[in-house]
């Protein structure tokens, strides 16, 4: 996608900024639900104690009204502002490691395409840095975001050369990974330097690859929705192994053919707090599992390609680090049934679960061939003509209502699968 420059009048007044260190060098204008997130990255040269600083914001080329407090002593590093109201959305996007864990809260930080914000010395009220678009009152990164040209800024007021922007609603129906790829925070650089993250603007329809050594938190793989955002993408992250399921060659375990895999999750200490994101991940290794034998406690890092395999979000292909091992596993999450919906377990996806309710046995049909019972909260139920008369609407009500209520219990022991083959064959065989 091409680049065009910023129209704009350049502002009358420059303030001598020779020892300024403070450079707003990006603004994006989100596209999630609510357009969100709204970001604001800064870069440090030097050594800035950001309290001695503020921002300013003029919104919908109005006045500058809204001052937005900074904080933090940083050191040639990049700092985010994020609205308040944005945080899980940016961390989504861009992750928590790095100097995407700098992040400054605060609900005025709204970009919507026109809106101006400088940066102010608080000792003598002078404009350090301003992205301003004076004159125009027009939208030049609604939907979109703006980047500052390497080896420029702190300017003073604004000079519109110094700014680059791709079109309005460049990011429109992108996803969190094509969001990562196409805006380029954390790639601003002075003479000399090296970005943290060097990351071109690009068009989000592009192939999108994140940087090798970005590590992305189990729950930010996971995100909010059903699917992964980072699907088909090669990811790091780290977990804590509690669900062992290798099934390897010469394995002492029950079972040696098993799921070919192992489930990571989240340490307790490290979780974010957010209901609609899964602590937890499924490591497929199929082939590979005599690579890295885990062990239930091990602290891992993986690398892998991120797939939706058969519905459940895993990383594919992995490379695994054993790092140590964790004394105490994560903590369960409890899930309380009847569930509204059945995309309600989404958020407990590969995570270990408890239930605060009494569940029963209602069908084991599937027992003898695959180790699967299903289970029930309360009592065992009914066939709906049971307490009914037959009615198509009626039944197909009751049967949704009961998935909300109902789990399979799966021990994994494919071997019970030979060993049901074995009999059925011998059977066959005397009845012939």
């Amino acid at each position: 996608m091409a680049s065009k420059s910023i129209a704009g009048a350049m502002l009358a007044f420059f303030a001598s900024a020779s020892h300024a260190d403070v450079i707003v060098t990006g603004i994006l204008d989100g596209t999630f639900s609510g357009g969100d997130p709204k970001v604001i990255e800064l870069y440090i040269s030097g050594s800035e104690d950001l309290s001695e600083y503020r921002l300013q914001r003029s919104a919908n080329s109005g006045g500058f009204t809204s001052n937005i407090s900074l904080n933090g002593v940083y050191s040639d590093q990049f700092v985010y502002l994020v609205n308040t109201s944005d945080l899980d959305d940016y961390q989504t996007i861009f992750g928590q490691t790095g100097d995407y864990a700098n992040v400054i809260t605060n609900g005025n930080i709204s970009g919507n395409g026109n809106d101006a914000f400088r940066v102010v010395r608080l000792s003598n009220n002078e404009v350090i840095d301003q992205v301003d678009f004076g004159e125009d009152d027009q939208n030049t990164y609604q939907d979109s975001f703006l980047y500052r040209v390497d080896n420029t800024g702190p300017d003073g007021g604004f000079i519109p050369e110094n700014w680059s922007a791709v079109d309005n609603n460049a990011l429109d129906n992108a996803t969190a990974a094509e969001i990562r790829a196409a805006v380029p925070f954390g790639s601003f650089a002075t003479t000399g330097s090296e970005p943290d993250d060097p990351t071109d603007p690009i068009d989000p329809d592009d192939p999108v690859t994140p940087p090798d050594s970005e590590q992305l938190a189990i729950h930010v793989i996971q995100g909010r929705g059903t699917e992964s955002e980072y699907v088909g993408l090669s990811v790091t992250t780290t977990g804590v192994v509690t669900g062992d399921f290798q099934g390897v060659q010469g394995s002492a375990q029950l079972h040696p053919q098993q799921l070919s895999g192992f489930f990571i999750q989240t340490p307790d200490d490290e979780v974010d707090n957010e209901p609609l994101t899964s602590e937890g991940l499924f490591i497929y290794c199929e082939n590979t599992c005599d690579d890295f034998l885990v062990n239930i406690g091990d602290r891992v890092t993986v690398t892998g390609s991120v797939d939706e395999r058969f519905g459940v979000t895993s990383l594919v292909d992995p490379a695994v680090v054993v790092e140590g091992q964790e004394e105490v596993l994560p903590s369960p999450a409890s899930i309380d049934l009847p569930v509204s919906a059945l995309t309600d377990f989404e958020p407990f996806e590969a995570m270990l679960v408890t239930f605060s309710d009494t569940l029963s046995v209602s069908e084991y049909f599937e027992l003898g061939r695959f180790g699967q019972i299903v289970l029930v909260e309360v009592e065992r139920p009914f066939q709906y003509t049971h307490n009914n008369a037959p009615n198509v609407e009626g039944n197909a009500a009751y049967e949704e209502s009961l998935a909300l209520r109902r789990i399979i219990l799966d021990d994994d022991a494919k071997e019970i699968i030979k060993l049901w083959k074995k009999i059925s064959m011998s059977s066959t065989q005397h009845q012939a």
